[in-house]
């Protein structure tokens, strides 16, 4: 019996030491391969345009038709690829999934990768300053942040723009409160939803419903506190510590006081939180990975959430969250506000995060080739994507656009393509269509010249040390 349940734990050690990160992940799919991933981001990206496509082509908004398109564009010409052979900071070779062209909206969730990794360092680099500054001014006791989330239970059958509203008239209430001003020095806070009850979705197999299991917004919130809160990640009982409770009493104030104004009634809260607001503090700390900065600048939400939605409430989603800023700062991080390297998403708002910019300078000979009438203020302004498929719908040249998308994204994964090759001259690229690129170091033509070369001096080598042996004797 002993030795059945040494193999079993030594069984389960060992496959849990060979398991990768993106596999011990509660709740996130599984991939084998980086390529895998690739093609899963890429067929994410192609649903997402055609969901959104069908219902706004029902309704004829053009807006959403555009971003459909680009959504459906960047899942082509093996914009999706996985490369490997790049260094990180430590010079060690790795392997991953990317891409390298976004379309210019929130649904795409790699594009909001990129821009949360930007933010990221961002937040890391105005925490690092205010950190010095509280540490000099011996304002708190601890120089570290704490990591606050707010919520509330899920509101069933109501929708997409109801919750967003709802929320953040809560944090705005929330904000102006004496107990707000009397807590917290300052911080990052921000947005985020998620599909109510997952697992048991994905245990049962149905499909989210908004009526049976409602959204789960949430605000995160990153801040400098001048109350030594109770670690919830370590005590479970935490929430019945008077610091964390003064706070869930205050929110779940504020989240009631919403409620009563918007739907006429309170929402009921579970006894096992004690009749309260979901709240949960840690502490955080901003380390080199920056685990819980991250947290703060990602996305709204995640692709596969967006892919959940109903047609009509994805349609809506996509409306409210374009050019929305959903990172704000909070007090005495105001300060950071408006500089380049300091501040979050508040001077990327107007471009959604994306990779391609809503200024994007478009060639004048793509857009002469599909005879797309151009404005005097064109050539003083470059045009957006968004507003370049807004021109050519509202003439009546779909099919004119679809070649122009195309052929647009085409050229400019070739040319980044390229450009990612010059910069990491050792990188291998495999695209989601099977096509491999090579970079300068490691073309196979290359390595055959090399080895003929080596080879070459080898038995040039040998020859001398025969030749000269054979004089000797």
């Amino acid at each position: 019996m002993c030795f059945s349940l040494f193999l079993f734990f030594f069984f389960m050690e060992n496959l849990a030491i060979n398991r990768t990160p993106t596999q011990i992940s509660k709740g996130r799919k599984r991939f084998r391969t980086p390529i895998e991933k690739a093609r899963y981001r890429a067929n994410q990206n192609l649903k997402l345009g055609q969901n959104l496509g069908e219902i706004a082509e029902k309704v004829n908004d053009i807006d959403s038709l555009v971003v459909a398109d680009l959504l459906k564009a960047t899942a082509k010409h093996g914009n999706f690829c996985a490369v490997r052979n790049t260094k990180d900071k430590q010079n060690r070779n790795f392997e991953m999934p990317m891409a390298f062209l976004n379309a210019p909206t929130r649904l795409d969730g790699t594009s909001a990768r990129k821009s949360a990794r930007r933010s990221r360092n961002c937040i890391k680099a105005a925490f690092a300053w205010v950190a010095v500054e509280v540490r000099e001014r011996r304002l708190i006791k601890e120089n570290y942040p704490f990591f606050t989330t707010l919520s509330y239970k899920n509101l069933l059958g109501v929708g997409f723009e109801q919750n967003f509203d709802f929320i953040q008239r809560v944090w705005t209430l929330f904000r102006k409160r004496d107990y707000f001003k009397q807590t917290f020095l300052g911080g990052y806070c921000k947005i985020e939803f998620t599909c109510g009850e997952p697992l048991k979705r994905q245990r049962t197999g149905e499909k989210f419903d908004v009526n049976k299991h409602g959204y789960n917004f949430h605000i995160h919130f990153l801040n400098f506190s001048l109350v030594e809160f109770a670690n919830c990640e370590t005590d479970k009982f935490a929430w019945q510590n008077p610091k964390n409770l003064a706070l869930a009493v205050e929110w779940t104030d504020c989240v009631q006081t919403v409620a009563r104004e918007m739907f006429g009634e309170e929402i009921k809260f579970d006894k096992k939180t004690g009749y309260l607001a979901i709240v949960d503090v840690r502490p955080a700390t901003i380390d080199e990975e920056g685990t819980y900065s991250l947290e703060i600048a990602k996305y709204l939400s995640k692709s596969n959430d967006f892919l959940q939605l109903p047609p009509e409430e994805l349609l809506v989603a996509e409306k409210i969250i374009r050019g929305k800023r959903l990172i704000t700062s909070i007090g005495i991080f105001n300060k950071f506000r408006g500089k380049s390297k300091l501040s979050s998403l508040d001077n990327q708002n107007t471009n959604d995060g994306a990779l391609i910019p809503e200024s994007v300078t478009i060639s004048s000979k793509l857009l002469n080739v599909f005879n797309l009438p151009q404005s005097k203020k064109s050539k003083e302004k470059s045009k957006s994507l968004r507003e370049i498929g807004r021109d050519f719908y509202n003439t009546g040249q779909k099919v004119q656009w679809l070649k122009f998308v195309d052929n647009f994204y085409k050229l400019q994964v070739e040319t980044a393509r390229e450009n990612f090759l010059i910069r990491f001259p050792n990188a291998i690229v495999t695209d989601t269509r099977g096509a491999v690129f090579y970079g300068e170091n490691v073309k196979p033509l290359k390595i055959c010249e090399d080895l003929r070369v080596k080879l070459a001096e080898i038995m040039q080598i040998s020859q001398n040390r025969l030749v000269s042996s054979t004089v000797n004797c």
